[in-house]
């Protein structure tokens, strides 16, 4: 709702325009620009709610907001408490007040608000904003709004003295998510008891919910994000209380029967829930689900070639709650590998890769069953294992008949990512035969592909491929090293080799690249390796570069050995 600008002092908005002026122009030290944020926040006082709601200032007072003091905090959220409701339910509004709630978690964090004089207000006046949310029993109407959404996910956040990073797809968002790399977590200590009992107040209240109200908010794009945020808080301040809620939400989803549970994890949005649970909640619950969808094979694999209920059996073989699981669930899944590669779901089984890599006794039965899905189980076809993965084609549509052997074209992303895993299984005899026997050709592709030249990252930095696999494709490589050099993607590949490398693998690299040293120098890419590997030098002053390049490796090598000494001594 725009409210009109005649209610408020022509004063008060020239004034505020030439702060944003001002504030834009930026500040010669800290303390300039705290004076001037306490002169803002004393000239607003009494028009704070009607600067919020306006969209001509809204965002003034909200880049204001994220700079604020405890004091204008309190000053601020103070204000919003006599039309709390109209702000958190508005367009406008709801980012301030969602601001001011994440600019408490912030300073909390850095300057130790609990210690100050005026924590006790702050803790009042989030307290008096978190009662909106049980009053007249709207608590579905908090969580379901688009708008008033955002300030019920901040309140959750702020009692729980955390600040999420939440993964948006809009522009905006995306440039907090950049301000914001990682979530903040403040001691629990610290928080004061009533914030989390309020906490737990809105888990009594979610919990009364009947089914038809559960049901609303965990398939609303609005309400679903609050249920996720407060099950990822209460897995780390309430481990007790989200055993409750999780048990609730899947009781009230399963009244009747099962089905409900299933509908649930094939909605684009209620599937989240179902999601969170699986990463953040009680082992018993996520025991329970498991039970759902895996009291028979049919079910679990039309799940897991669901465009959206794939995404759950993907958390669900990831969740550490159900580690001791994992045979039941690669006992079921592999069946169906086939299946799951023909509709497109690759990460359901990138998830089963990874999860191999913990459980080691399934690596070999994985690897067959990916022979048996890209038909090439034959010993002659075996060798094809690499190009068959990285492009997603089975044998017989790769290799034709009568026809040589053809390039590799298309690589695909979640093939070079399934490589990056099979790279290290403990097990890899298949795939270090297979990059050593394939033609050149087919590397050069892999290095100089956006997806593929990880694949060759991992292959060289491999902890469980032995050094002779390395040493022969190296030896293969010699001929192309100056081409890979040249692109844009092969370059940072060398560039990954060279930084690992010991002095024999760096002689060699230049040794191949040195007579092709004009070329690199006239490449936008390679002239970045001439320079770094000391090319020049290493041509014209061959025993410097040698020196040079030995005291490095020797240096490495004690900086690595000091790191290894310190961290045994943090085991023992």
């Amino acid at each position: 709702m725009e409210t009109k600008t005649t209610e408020l002092d022509s004063g008060v908005l020239a004034y505020l325009r030439q702060a944003d002026a001002t504030y834009r122009n930026g500040f010669d030290d800290d303390e300039m620009k705290q004076v001037f944020l306490e002169g803002v926040f004393e000239e607003i006082q009494g028009s704070e709610v009607k600067l919020s709601l306006m969209k001509s200032t809204c965002f003034v007072i909200e880049q204001f907001v994220e700079q604020a003091q405890a004091e204008q905090l309190v000053q601020i959220l103070q204000a919003f408490q006599t039309r709390f409701k109209e702000v958190a339910h508005s367009q406008q509004g709801c980012h301030v007040l969602q601001k001011a709630l994440q600019q408490v978690v912030i300073l909390w964090q850095s300057h130790g608000l609990d210690q100050t004089e005026v924590f006790p207000d702050l803790c009042d006046v989030i307290i008096k904003s978190s009662d909106w949310l049980k009053q007249d029993d709207a608590l579905t109407e908090w969580m379901t709004d688009t708008y008033a959404t955002h300030v019920t996910r901040s309140i959750i956040e702020t009692l729980g003295g955390i600040m999420l990073v939440h993964q948006h797809h809009n522009k905006e968002s995306k440039i907090s998510v950049v301000k914001q790399k990682k979530d903040i977590l403040l001691a629990k200590e610290s928080l004061p008891k009533k914030f989390l009992l309020r906490l737990k107040k809105l888990v009594t209240l979610l919990s009364n919910l009947n089914k038809q109200s559960m049901a609303e908010i965990l398939t609303d794009t609005s309400g679903c994000p609050c249920v996720c945020t407060l099950i990822q808080v209460l897995s780390l301040r309430l481990p007790k209380t989200l055993k409750r809620l999780c048990s609730q939400i899947i009781t009230t989803c399963t009244k009747d029967n099962n089905s409900t549970v299933l509908i649930l994890c094939k909605d684009r949005t209620g599937s989240r829930a179902i999601e969170a649970i699986f990463e953040y909640g009680d082992l018993q619950s996520c025991l329970t689900l498991y039970s759902i969808f895996a009291q028979d094979q049919d079910t679990f694999l039309e799940l897991a070639c669901h465009p959206v209920a794939n995404f759950v059996i993907q958390k669900l073989i990831s969740s550490n709650s159900l580690q001791d699981k994992f045979d039941e669930t690669f006992e079921l899944l592999v069946p169906g590998i086939e299946d799951i590669f023909a509709e497109n779901k690759y990460g359901v089984v990138q998830k089963l890769a990874e999860q191999c890599l913990k459980h080691k006794s399934y690596q070999v039965k994985f690897l067959d069953t990916l022979m048996k899905t890209f038909h090439c189980e034959e010993e002659d076809q075996k060798k094809f294992i690499i190009p068959l993965i990285a492009s997603f084609s089975t044998y017989d549509t790769f290799i034709t008949s009568g026809k040589k052997i053809p390039d590799l074209t298309n690589i695909v992303y979640h093939g070079a990512l399934l490589l990056q895993t099979l790279f290290k299984f403990s097990k890899t005899l298949l795939v270090s035969k297979s990059i050593t026997v394939m033609p050149v050709r087919h590397s050069v592709s892999l290095a100089c592909s956006i997806s593929g030249s990880h694949v060759i990252d991992s292959f060289v930095s491999s902890q469980t491929i032995k050094q002779k696999w390395k040493t022969k494709w190296f030896d293969k490589m010699k001929d192309q090293f100056h081409v890979i050099a040249c692109d844009k993607y092969g370059s940072r590949v060398i560039d990954n080799i060279w930084k690992s490398a010991d002095v024999d693998i760096k002689t060699m690299l230049a040794e191949c690249l040195a007579p092709q040293a004009d070329v690199l120098l006239a490449d936008q890419y390679g002239k970045h390796l001439h320079r770094n590997f000391g090319l020049r030098q290493f041509i014209h002053r061959r025993t410097e570069w040698d020196d040079f390049h030995a005291r490095q490796i020797k240096k490495r090598k004690v900086f690595e050995d000091l790191f290894a000494d310190s961290g045994k001594k943090k085991k023992s």
